[in-house]
C-alpha cells in the first residue's frame, strides 16, 4: 500500500489526478511476490489546476469518490476515496459497495455507504480500519491527502511486522469476479451510462 500513496503523492505533487484508481488497475512488478505494486491505465488521468475543479464524471462504479458521482466538482482527493475503496477489499476480501445491479452499486457509492461488517472486519485492528475510514471519509474537504496517509500509525505498524505480504490482491479477487463482471467495458458520460456490458448470471456475494 505504501507503494502506491507514494506514487499517488508524486502524481498529485505535480497536478496528476489518476481517476480510475481499482485493482485492476494494479498490477504487480514481478512475480516474485504480491506487494510492490505499479499503478496502471492511465486512460482517465489528467492534468488539474488551481482553482478549476474537475467535472467529468469518469472512472468505475464501486470505486468512485461520491463527489464525483455528484457532479459537483473534484479535486485529487477523489483519488485518495478510491485508494481507500481498494485497502478495504485487501483487507476484508470483500467489495465496499455490494449489490446485484449496476444502478444498485452506484448508488451507495454515491451516497458513501459503508459498513464494516464483523463477519469481516473483527480480526482487522482498529489502526487499520481508521485508515480506511479516513479515506472512505465522504467529504473531500476533510479526507486525508497521500502525504498524510503516508504518516498513518497503520503502514508504519504494519511495515514493521513485514505483514503487507498477507494483503494480496489475489486472496480477495475471487470474491469480486462476479461483482467485477458488471462493471466491464463501460463509461460515463454526461450522468449517463454508455456501457457494452456483456451478459453474465451473478452469483451471490
Amino acid at each position: 500500500m505504501r507503494n502506491i500513496l507514494e506514487a499517488l503523492n508524486y502524481m498529485h505533487q505535480n497536478k496528476v489526478v489518476h481517476r480510475d484508481l481499482k485493482p485492476a488497475n494494479l498490477i504487480l512488478e514481478s512475480k516474485e511476490n504480491d506487494w510492490d505494486i505499479r499503478i496502471a491505465d492511465f486512460g482517465f488521468a489528467t492534468f488539474i489546476k488551481e482553482g478549476e475543479p474537475l467535472t467529468l464524471r469518469c472512472g468505475s462504479p464501486g470505486y468512485q469518490a461520491p463527489e464525483l458521482l455528484e457532479g459537483d466538482g473534484y479535486d485529487e482527493k477523489a483519488d485518495m476515496f478510491s485508494v481507500g475503496t481498494i485497502l478495504y477489499v485487501l483487507l476484508s476480501g470483500e467489495p465496499t459497495f455490494k449489490g446485484f445491479r449496476l444502478a444498485t452499486i452506484m448508488e451507495s457509492n454515491r451516497k458513501c455507504v459503508v459498513e464494516y461488517p464483523d463477519k469481516y472486519w473483527s480480526m482487522v485492528s482498529d489502526d487499520a480500519k481508521d485508515l480506511v475510514e479516513r479515506l472512505l471519509e465522504k467529504d473531500p474537504k476533510h479526507r486525508i491527502s497521500a502525504a498524510q496517509a503516508l504518516e498513518h500509525e497503520w503502514l508504519n505498524k504494519i511495515e514493521s511486522l513485514m505483514s503487507l505480504n498477507n494483503l494480496s490482491l489475489s486472496n480477495a479477487s475471487h470474491r469480486l469476479e462476479e461483482q467485477d463482471k458488471l462493471l466491464i467495458n463501460y463509461k460515463i458520460k454526461s450522468g449517463e451510462i454508455e456501457s457494452e456490458l456483456q451478459l453474465y448470471t451473478a452469483t451471490p456475494i
